[in-house]
């Protein structure tokens, strides 16, 4: 049965190389029953293997189809949708929001100065919560905290987007800026795939923070251009007063 399998994905693989077809041109050229057909396409999908757009199939990293190429929604919706490219678009847009290129290099470049860090007087977590949603596909938000105040310990990945809960691999990432008074910490999640959006209500991530003083400021959201919410398309999704949420769930 794996030998057959691997025979059927070589056949879609030769038939889509050079060209996107069509369900029922794959129908034709690999001889395959429809069930059989429909069933190879979706997993070859899932694993990367092909890219469906505008009703055809393309091998990932093959030629796109001449209607596709002639449509630049087309084209960026395959592209957001292929988990390789969409991950790394998301990596390009945390480093060019944050201009963390020009940081590190930066951090490289100038001396290195004695810093000794204060003494911890406890820890406290904050909850990143999402309300009321409609076909939401990836997220980033963009978090301020005063670093002489407060630190990063820990951040956590939760279940609404941003996790798969088949693999147990989280779909998210973060990045700190230090170089202002007022740090930003930026979080991002994604789900995977040609697949709807989440609706309702959920817990994005969860931030812990070490404070060193007794009345210290609490990390709030920039609702900037750093924070949005898109949809499958990669379409904004409008953030109202109460969309997005950061509260203490914990503090010792």
């Amino acid at each position: 049965m794996e030998n057959r399998r691997e025979t059927d994905f070589d056949m879609i693989k030769n038939a889509a190389e050079r060209k996107a077809r069509t369900f029922t041109e794959l129908l034709h050229i690999t001889n395959l029953s429809r069930k059989t057909l429909s069933l190879r396409l979706k997993e070859m999908c899932q694993n990367g293997i092909l890219v469906k757009s505008e009703g055809t199939y393309n091998l990932n990293g093959g030629f796109p189809s001449e209607e596709a190429s002639r449509k630049p929604a087309g084209g960026f919706r395959r592209a957001f949708n292929d988990k390789r490219i969409r991950i790394g678009l998301m990596l390009v847009a945390l480093i060019l929001f944050s201009s963390a290129s020009s940081y590190v290099l930066a951090s490289f470049l100038m001396p290195k100065a004695t810093y000794h860090e204060p003494v911890a007087l406890g820890t406290f977590t904050l909850a990143l919560d999402v309300s009321n949603v409609e076909n939401l596909y990836s997220w980033q938000v963009a978090v301020r905290f005063n670093s002489s105040e407060v630190k990063v310990q820990e951040i956590m990945s939760r279940d609404f987007v941003g996790y798969d809960p088949d693999t147990g691999f989280p779909l998210f990432m973060n990045f700190t800026d230090t170089r202002m008074d007022y740090p930003t910490l930026l979080l991002g999640g994604t789900l995977l795939g040609d697949v709807q959006g989440k609706d309702g209500t959920g817990r994005l991530a969860t931030i812990g923070f070490v404070y060193f003083v007794k009345d210290f400021a609490k990390p709030e959201i920039m609702f900037n251009e750093k924070t949005f919410l898109l949809d499958p398309d990669g379409a904004s999704i409008p953030i109202g007063d109460s969309t997005l949420t950061l509260r203490t769930i914990r503090k010792e």
